[in-house]
């Protein structure tokens, strides 16, 4: 497991070994395809496979754009990144998931320190809770397994998490 930088200081991604790409690039490229997006929507049982495709790639740009806009703006990831749960709130390893209103597409990822965000994984949401769909319980244990990694190795400040970095 190695950690990518996406925007220097702000934003990283988890890049299992299992894949070619970190996590961010990966969920962008899956989100983007049409043959990924179309099996999913059989697997699914989504009716109108059409407007899924539809909402899926403006969702993509939607959240692309955010993304994009705080990098070069302010660099507040705190506004996609919320706590996963009340508990997370002040939490030194935080779990957050990105999300804007109205969107199916989550990012999840672990809140370091106040704007450095490591991004876990990602999914197109399809239930209510985590828990009751594949693929959001599949990132559910993801940001649990990040966590556990960023504690084994002492990962709870900006330094020690610069030093993980250069070492991968």
């Amino acid at each position: 497991m190695k950690i990518a930088c996406i925007f220097e200081n702000q934003l990283y991604s988890f890049h299992y070994n299992e894949y070619d790409e970190n996590e961010y690039d990966r969920n962008l490229n899956q989100w983007s395809n049409t043959a990924y997006l179309f099996e999913f929507a059989k697997e699914n049982n989504i009716q109108d496979i059409v407007a899924f495709l539809d909402e899926i790639y403006y969702n993509l740009e939607e959240l692309e754009d955010l993304i994009n806009e705080i990098a070069e703006t302010d660099g507040q990831f705190k506004r996609i990144f919320i706590p996963l749960e009340h508990s997370e709130t002040n939490k030194t390893i935080s779990l957050r998931k990105g999300k804007i209103n109205h969107n199916r597409l989550r990012l999840y990822a672990i809140k370091l320190i106040d704007e450095l965000f490591i991004i876990t994984g990602g999914a197109i949401k399809m239930s209510q809770r985590m828990l009751d769909h594949p693929g959001t319980a599949k990132e559910l244990s993801k940001l649990s397994a990040a966590r556990q990694y960023l504690e084994i190795n002492d990962i709870h400040n900006e330094d020690a998490f610069f030093e993980l970095i250069a070492e991968s």
